[in-house]
């Protein structure tokens, strides 16, 4: 995990937890802090509800937006893009990589396609024999729009490569395999590039 500190958060709230419960249980027997607990225990629900309102799956739908995306910022790859340019696969940076799979496949599954959008990133390995069965041919591989030096490493890692820009959209570019795009296409990408 590269020593990254967010790994070591859920071990601190624990220890949190139980440090919580020695120091309490002595006051337990006497303040008889179970009945406390069933007094409070509605407050907090109530209390909740009025925060964030009554628990729902249109609010984790909201949270999930499966068309969000460009918006954003840092911007991701919108979902909308994805699923219209046909994508099998996502590439590049693990923080767009997954979230943007994620929310595809999300939308994917509600529509009811049996389509997979494939992340290629880290912890991608164990999917590998997976994705790596799409032929060639059909292979449309998105990187975040501008391009992402991680989605070169994993593409060449994973023997994906050489593949060619053939489409820029808002949010991504559309990367074909080299063998397979039209020179006239990729002429247009080389001069779009150079423009920008």
């Amino acid at each position: 995990n590269e020593h990254a500190f967010r790994f070591l958060l859920p071990s601190t709230l624990m220890l949190e937890a139980a440090l919580l419960g020695i120091a309490a249980a002595p006051f337990g027997a006497i303040a008889q802090l179970s009945r406390v607990y069933l007094a409070t225990a509605p407050l907090v629900m109530i209390a909740a509800t009025l925060s964030y309102g009554l628990p729902s799956l249109d609010g984790v739908y909201r949270d999930l937006d499966p068309y969000y995306g460009a918006a954003t910022t840092p911007p991701q790859l919108a979902t909308r893009e994805l699923l219209e340019s046909g994508c099998t696969h996502v590439a590049g940076d693990y923080w767009k990589v997954w979230p943007a799979a994620f929310r595809a496949n999300l939308a994917l599954y509600d529509r009811g396609e049996p389509r997979v959008v494939w992340g290629v990133s880290e912890r991608s390995g164990p999917t590998h024999r997976y994705w790596s069965a799409i032929p060639r041919d059909r292979m449309r591989v998105a990187v975040a729009a501008g391009g992402d030096p991680k989605a070169d490493v994993f593409l060449n890692h994973y023997r994906l490569a050489p593949l060619v820009l053939t489409e820029k959209r808002d949010s991504l570019w559309l990367l074909r395999p080299a063998e397979l795009a039209r020179p006239a296409a990729i002429s247009r990408a080389k001069h779009r590039l150079q423009g920008s």
